[in-house]
């Protein structure tokens, strides 16, 4: 027996948060990490998040859970790794609340405290399905993980597929573009926005033989120069939950889309679950209505940042009343019909009929489409 070495605030860094798995349930897959900067123990020590009224998760145990400087320490959901999506052991404790996806709206979060005394906490506005986030290891330490710029997408896969690197040290994010900028090749540069009517919303997926996983939207670029996906905001006009008011589409490297481009947006990135599309150019948290539902691209500078979120700039939004079972709504080909004014006219969409990815599904994902 020995006296507890609790820590300060400082001696552990959050690290890496996994709020949205893809290969397992989010009540099973959530999963946090810290780092330890100086001998302490975990013993007594709360879990928890300031945005929800639920008492701290108490970590408790009759041995010491110890960790010395340098060490990982991972929370889960779960500890069975057939249902936490294969997260390497030890798991030093669980908890009960959930990690939420996070929006300007409704930021996730997520904090260790002693007591009173808040140990580390970290906040984020966005983040997509299988993908953790990942403080770069140059800035591990409790001020600098404050800064939401200094995490980044994990990259390496772990257990069942989803990409972190918990209970191990994070890959290097690269170089991490200020708000507004991304990296071309070793250079930043300012983000290139839209023109005026060059993003065309030009075929939707709200209806597919698997729900939710299988949803998508894809955009062309209409214009006559290139504007790069960073910072555009994917979202639904009638949800109360938007993924605005912070990028949807971030990316540290440029992702530039040519005139006559296509990209694609995804429920999921994983081909295996999501109907075998052309890879994904970025993910969504939203879902898609069958019936009476929309999509609209955005820029979130230009949205409110509390809800009901309003944005004044909004690059392209479709609508639709009804939608068929495993058939895409696709803007019908020709530069009359492929502007965000015509794409508003329900006349001038066509169901996809080219079955694609793994044959269950009818659309042309990010290619010309293909109906008359």
């Amino acid at each position: 027996m020995r006296p507890v070495v609790p820590p300060n605030p400082g001696d552990l860094v959050i690290t890496e948060v996994m709020p949205s798995p893809a290969k397992v349930s989010d009540t099973a897959g959530e999963w946090f990490e810290v780092l330890a900067k100086n001998p302490v123990d975990l013993n007594g020590l709360g879990l928890d998040r300031a945005g929800d009224s639920a008492a701290p998760v108490t970590l408790s145990s009759s041995s010491c859970i110890h960790l010395d400087a340098g060490q990982y320490a991972v929370f889960a959901k779960s500890t069975d790794m057939a249902m936490n999506g294969g997260i390497p052991t030890p798991i030093a404790g669980t908890f009960t609340f959930s990690l939420v996806g996070g929006s300007a709206a409704t930021p996730g979060d997520v904090q260790i405290v002693s007591g009173a005394t808040v140990i580390d906490a970290i906040t984020w506005t966005s983040s997509r399905s299988g993908k953790a986030l990942q403080l770069d290891p140059d800035f591990a330490d409790a001020t600098a993980n404050d800064e939401p710029t200094n995490f980044c997408d994990a990259t390496a896969t772990y257990g069942m597929g989803d990409l972190g690197t918990p209970n191990a040290a994070n890959t290097q994010c690269g170089m991490i573009a200020p708000s507004g900028m991304c990296d071309d090749n070793g250079t930043l540069r300012p983000i290139v926005k839209p023109a005026a009517n060059a993003l065309v919303i030009t075929e939707v997926m709200p209806n597919p033989k698997t729900e939710p996983a299988q949803e998508w939207f894809e955009i062309t670029n209409a214009g006559t120069a290139a504007f790069d996906l960073n910072g555009l905001g994917l979202d639904r006009s009638g949800d109360t939950t938007p993924n605005m008011g912070a990028p949807s589409v971030v990316s540290g490297p440029c992702k530039s889309l040519a005139p006559g481009g296509y990209a694609i947006f995804a429920k999921s990135a994983d081909a295996a679950t999501n109907g075998g599309l052309p890879t994904p150019d970025a993910t969504f948290a939203m879902s898609l209505l069958n019936s009476a539902g929309d999509v609209q691209v955005v820029d979130p500078t230009s949205c409110t940042t509390v809800a009901p979120v309003t944005c004044t700039t909004i690059y392209d939004r479709v609508s639709w009343t009804t939608s068929v079972d495993g058939e895409s709504k696709q803007v019908k080909p020709g530069a009359t019909t492929t502007t965000p004014t015509a794409n508003d006219d329900p006349a001038n969409f066509c169901p996809g009929i080219a079955p694609y990815g793994d044959m269950m599904n009818k659309g042309t994902p990010k290619a010309v489409n293909a109906c008359m």
